[in-house]
């Protein structure tokens, strides 16, 4: 956050890696109480680079709620709203 008249350093933050988005899958499925199938996290975790810590709460709320197949649709959707802000 840059703040008028004062001279402030950027720090960008990147995206996980793919070890990085499983470890977050795994923390909020145990935080919101989805039972995962491993399978089904590596998968997720493999599929979803651009994707930051909250879209990967989002997706984690959509496998409690939903089937994986509507699951991967969001996560393709997630990507492309993701591709579209950073070009």
């Amino acid at each position: 956050m840059l703040r008028p008249g004062r001279i402030d350093d950027i720090i960008e933050f990147g995206y996980p890696e793919e070890e990085d988005r499983k470890q977050i899958l795994a923390g909020y499925a145990e935080v919101l109480g989805v039972n995962f199938d491993v399978h089904l996290m590596d998968k997720i975790a493999s599929v979803s680079q651009g994707l930051t810590g909250a879209w990967l709460k989002e997706v984690v709320m959509q496998v409690k709620v939903s089937d994986s197949s509507s699951t991967f649709s969001l996560i393709e959707k997630m990507l492309r709203y993701a591709k579209a802000r950073n070009e």
